[in-house]
Order: C-alpha cells, then structure tokens, then sequence
C-alpha cells in the first residue's frame, strides 16, 4: 500500500483590532469578527474546501 500525497499550508493572521472589538462590544461580536475572517479565508480555498479544513484562534 502507497501513502497519500497531500500536502500542507498553515495560514498565520493576526487579527488586528479583536482584543479591542472583545472590549468594546463584547465577545460575541469578536466571535462574529473571526467567524467573518474564517469564511472570507475559506472561500479563497475555493472548490478545495472540505470538512478537514481548520481555522483555529491561536491565542498568545
């Protein structure tokens, strides 16, 4: 048996502004703001999106 061929790409962002959004307006608008970022990052996945796709918040 063969393993698969796939490779990997780990995207970084920093969120400008979320600590102060999370002030601010609570953290369910912060919540909305990473929501919005994350789908604007996967529709430029385009066709290639699938279920295995993470965008997780990476706190530090």
């Amino acid at each position: 048996m063969q393993a698969a061929q796939e490779s990997v790409t780990y995207v970084f962002c920093d969120v400008n502004g979320l600590h102060e959004t999370n002030s601010k307006f609570g953290h369910e608008a912060g919540d909305r703001m990473l929501i919005a970022l994350a789908s604007e990052l996967a529709k430029s996945f385009g066709q290639d999106i699938r279920a295995r796709h993470v965008f997780p918040l990476w706190r530090g």
